[in-house]
Parts: C-alpha cells; structure tokens; sequence
C-alpha cells in the first residue's frame, strides 16, 4: 500500500510540476507517468478508475457519480461513462500531454493497459514539430482552395497579367484567410476540446499556446493586410473585411443561431471576387456576380457538413443546420439553395454581367455540373444518410473549383 501511495504521489507531483511551469511533460515524464499509472491501476485503490480531482483522488468507483474540474475549478460534469466524461473533463482543462496518458487509462479501464498506455506515450514523443504546428493551425488545404478562387478571379478581370500581383495576392490571400483561421481556433479552443473532429488540434491540445497563436495571428493579418494594399486599396480593404465579419461575427454566432452560416457567408464569397477587384482595382456588377455564385454555394455545402457532423457539431454547441437538425427541412433547403446556385452561375450565360461572360458551350458544361450538384442535394433528401451528406460536401468542392476552371479557360479559348 505504501509503495501506492508513492506512486500516486509521484504521479500527481510530475503532473503538477509540469502545468505548474506552464509546458507540456516531456517524453521521459510522460513514459514514467504512463508507467506509474499502469502500476497503480492494478493495485485494489485504482482498479476500476483512475479519477483526477482538485486535490483528491477517487477511492470507490461505485459511489462515484460527478467528476469535478482539475484544479480547484468549480465546475461538475454529470458522471455517465468512464471514457466520455473523463475525456470532455480533462480536453477542457488539462488540455497538455497529460491528456494522452489520462485518456488511456480512463479509456481502457478493466481491459490490458500497458500496450495502450505505452502506444499512447509514444504518440505524444512523436507528435509533430513546432513549425508544422503552426502550419496546421492555418488550415493549410482550406486556405489554398480559398487562394485557388481569388486567383481564378484575378484572371477573368485582368487584361494583361502582371505576375508580381499574382504572386501578391497569392501570399497576401494565404494570411489572410490563415490568420481567420487561427483567431476561429482561438476564439473556440474549448468548444473544439469537445469534438472528436477538432479535439486534437494543436491549440485545444496545448501544443501552442494561446497568447503566442494571437502573435502569430495578428502578424499574419497585418502582412496579409500589407500585401493585399501593395496591389490596390479596395482589395485590401476587402481582404480586411472578411476577417472582421468571419471572426468577430460570424464565430461568435456559431453558437447562437443558425443563421451564422447566413452571416459567415459574406466573408466566404469575397475571396472569389477579390481576385476580380486586385485585378481592375473596382467593384462593380462582374465581381459582385462571382461573389453572389459563392455565397449562394456556401449553403448547400457548409449545411452538408453540418449535417454529416451533426452529433460533433451539437457537443461543440454549434448551431449549423437551418432548421437544427438533420432533417427533411434542412435537405429541402439544401436543395433550394443548389437550384440558386446553378442558377447564378448561368448569368453570364446571357450577357447581363458586363465583361463577364461565358459562351454557350461553357454554360451547357455549366449546367451539366449543376444537375450532378444538385443531384446529390435531392439524394440527400429522398435518403437523409451521413454518407450521401459527406458525398454532397465532396461534389459541392468539385462543382465551385470545376465552374472556376471552365469560367477561365472559357475566357482564353473565345
């Protein structure tokens, strides 16, 4: 029993030199926590759950009903399994390298600890590097696809092509949409530590630390900001816009109503336009059309993907879905949605768009990605599955890069 209470009390003083110093447990700590906890975990004290409190640890799984917050935080988690509660605890507010270790002993409870624990351990040795960190937290794939869309722009409204723009808008684009995202993961660190989707990211995970992703977030803003105003004025000052309205807007409403997809796809549609704008240095009706086809295509696809993680979205507290949930209403707007989007898109089909517009060959192309977009959305409506959602969210991605390609190569081959 003594050799326990050692135990325990080396476990708990590794743990707490290591959030008291405010670092994550290197891997030699956290090998040794993981074999300590193993330890304990077979002895008649830890048996059945290895429970971290304020200052106590559980003696008695069966009288045990409620899980308080780490810390001496005033905070109780309704007790309903082992593995759910522990991990929505200490995701919340362990959130270091400890989380790993705790999650495997809790997780694992009555079955063999040693491979999972150990495995677990390594994982965190092996996690990646700092750079690649705060490469990740940008959202690298998203942020090139938004780049992709300003760039598409920049080629229909340019005459003659000036690669220093490009090039410009390319990087200037990236920080951009880069940093909304950083201040998105910021801003919802703890909501993120409650999904299965987001909980292993780099800021829910304590890998970065908050104050150093604002640094960093800001400094891209700024550069991103910089960047676009070398090419002209108006495209910086959308380029700021978006990030105003995405993170101070429509982040916040995410957990207030679903009308936040409505709000957040103002900022989503201007990438796409902006290209236009850094390319003439004007708004007008051709980029005001790039931007409606992208706003109107947001819904359709952020609503699949609210609807494929809905139970994810719902533990976060987010509210994405029109009607709240997976249902006939949402697919039924999904579908309209599609219908308004095909529609857009044809515009400039009939030359009422200004410069903007596309020969008949392009609109039939057009219109054939169209009726595949909108195929799916009425496929989600007659079956309501997660894998026609998750099929509907890919075909949305496919349907907006491929009407950018044909919009571009339209314009070169007329």
């Amino acid at each position: 029993m003594s050799e326990c209470n050692s135990q325990q009390a080396f476990f708990k003083t590794t743990v707490m030199s290591g959030r008291a110093q405010s670092r994550p447990l290197c891997g030699r700590e956290m090998l040794l926590t993981c074999e300590v906890a193993l330890d304990c975990a077979r002895t008649s004290i830890w048996e059945k759950c290895l429970c971290w409190q304020a200052d106590v640890w559980s003696r008695e799984f069966q009288t045990f009903e409620k899980l308080e917050q780490a810390f001496a935080v005033c905070n109780e988690v309704l007790w309903n399994s082992a593995f759910a509660k522990a991990n929505l605890l200490l995701t919340r507010f362990l959130k270091g390298h400890l989380l790993l270790c705790y999650k495997a002993v809790v997780g694992y409870l009555c079955k063999p600890l040693k491979t999972t624990l150990l495995s677990e351990a390594q994982a965190i040795v092996k996690s990646p590097g700092m750079l690649a960190n705060y490469v990740e937290i940008t959202k690298p794939r998203l942020s090139i696809i938004v780049v992709f869309s300003s760039v598409a722009g920049y080629f229909l409204g340019a005459e003659t092509y000036d690669w220093l723009t490009i090039v410009l808008l390319c990087i200037g684009g990236y920080f951009l949409v880069g940093s909304s995202n950083v201040f998105n993961q910021i801003i919802e660190r703890d909501r993120d530590a409650l999904m299965k989707r987001t909980m292993n990211r780099a800021i829910p995970m304590g890998r970065i630390a908050v104050n150093h992703a604002w640094i960093y977030g800001f400094v891209m803003a700024l550069s991103g900001v910089y960047l676009l105003y070398l090419i002209n004025i108006p495209t910086a000052f959308f380029g700021a816009l978006s990030i105003v309205l995405y993170v101070a807007v429509y982040t916040p409403l995410k957990t207030k109503t679903p009308l936040c997809v409505f709000v957040g796809a103002f900022p989503g549609a201007i990438p796409y336009m902006l290209g236009w704008v850094a390319a003439s240095g004007s708004f007008g009706i051709e980029p005001g059309t790039l931007f409606m086809l992208q706003f109107f295509w947001q819904f359709p696809h952020f609503w699949a993907i609210g609807w494929m993680l809905e139970n994810d979205y719902k533990a976060g507290g987010f509210k994405m879905l029109p009607t709240g949930s997976a249902d006939k209403g949402t697919a039924i707007q999904i579908v309209l949605y599609t219908i308004w989007t095909i529609a857009v898109s044809l515009i400039p089909a009939f030359g009422v768009t200004g410069s903007l517009y596309i020969t008949i060959w392009s609109a039939a192309l057009v219109l054939l990605l169209g009726l595949w977009f909108l195929y799916y959305g009425i496929k989600l409506f007659r079956e309501r599955t997660n894998a026609v959602a998750k099929k509907l969210m890919l075909v949305s991605v496919s349907y907006i890069t491929l009407i950018q390609i044909i919009y571009v190569v339209d314009k070169f081959i007329r």
